[in-house]
């Protein structure tokens, strides 16, 4: 697998739009949905198996400081992490209190997600 390669995919995915609820798979010319459904699953793995754990790399060596939940969110957003992922970077944070600062951020998200009753 080549990371520069997926990294691509994953650009060109993100690029792709959802309209009215329905994702349009419009794969470049030449490109079989098959193929084109191969380099999405690609990026995926990318993400998890080497994007995001460098990106805890980067957390756990303090080369990248996050102080709080909205430091976070940007930081994440600009390597190109979904939020989705908050649980897989915390698990490869060693540092307690960047893990406490991710936990906070997981429990809000649930917290304020509209499917969440505040009844």
């Amino acid at each position: 697998m080549h990371a520069h390669r997926s990294e691509d995919s994953i650009k060109k995915f993100t690029t792709r739009f959802v309209n009215s609820g329905e994702i349009i798979l419009s794969a470049p010319d030449g490109i079989v949905l098959s193929l084109y459904l191969q380099e999405i699953e690609e990026a995926t793995i990318t993400l998890q198996k080497v994007i995001i754990p460098q990106f805890a790399a980067k957390i756990n060596e303090r080369s990248l400081k996050i102080k709080s939940c909205s430091q976070l969110v940007e930081e994440m957003h600009r390597h190109g992490i979904n939020l989705r992922y908050l649980g897989l970077v915390r698990s490869l944070v060693t540092d307690k209190k960047r893990r406490v600062i991710i936990l906070m951020e997981m429990i809000l998200r649930y917290a304020f997600h509209p499917s969440t009753s505040h009844k």
